[in-house]
């Protein structure tokens, strides 16, 4: 068994196997069959995490792999914002590693037992889940962006870099008109670490930023 990680279900052996080491750079988790892995952790209120892994299939098709966060029960952790705390690995393409992030804000009250999972069901062929990872984001620079390095499906190099696109920003708004400048200007929200619930489409959200005008 991976060190750390306890059998919850599945038979070790039969519904997964752990693999040492060969095309890539750390044993893997193997699964032939439904089962699911936990290993206890212990996370902050109200912060920014992330979470990643790598996984790959022997054929193309759909994973049936979930990595998240859940209690005790076995009951899905929520978000922030009422979400729950997992990521799906979806469809992978046939023996290409292939890396799953998910970034969340906990909660403002969590479980008295939280542990992070790997559940899978029967897969129609073999899926190996490699380096889950589960590390709290740092912010970049006062009232700016959170950030965390997770593993890629291609090993980092002494010479790796990255850029961070900011997409969720204030919508171009001119002279910062909108109610997230607004109450950041009046409550200091960026300082206490909250953003109102903002709409991916401008115009679409519940009170619309065109009701703040110039006196």
């Amino acid at each position: 068994m991976p060190n750390g990680w306890a059998v919850i279900s599945g038979v070790p052996g039969t519904a997964f196997t752990v693999v040492d080491p060969s095309t890539y750079t750390n044993a893997e988790v193997r699964f032939t069959g439904g089962g699911e892995l936990r290993r206890p952790v212990s996370l902050l209120a109200n912060r920014h995490h992330a979470l990643g892994f790598v996984a790959n299939r022997v054929a193309t098709g759909a994973a049936g792999v979930t990595v998240g966060l859940c209690d005790a029960s076995g009951a899905a952790v929520l978000d922030a914002q009422g979400n729950a705390i997992a990521a799906v690995v979806g469809t992978l393409a046939a023996g290409v590693w292939e890396s799953r992030t998910l970034s969340f804000v906990t909660g403002r009250t969590l479980p008295a037992s939280l542990f992070f999972y790997i559940r899978a069901t029967a897969p129609a062929s073999p899926v190996s889940v490699c380096r889950p990872l589960l590390t709290p984001m740092v912010q970049v620079y006062s009232g700016g962006p959170f950030a965390a390095v997770l593993s890629g499906s291609i090993p980092f190099g002494r010479r790796s870099g990255w850029s961070i696109p900011i997409a969720n920003n204030r919508g171009g708004s001119v002279n910062n008109a909108t109610w997230q400048a607004l109450f950041d200007r009046l409550f200091d929200m960026r300082g206490r670490r909250l953003q109102l619930p903002s709409a991916a489409t401008p115009g679409n959200e519940t009170i619309l930023d065109s009701l703040i005008t110039t006196a």
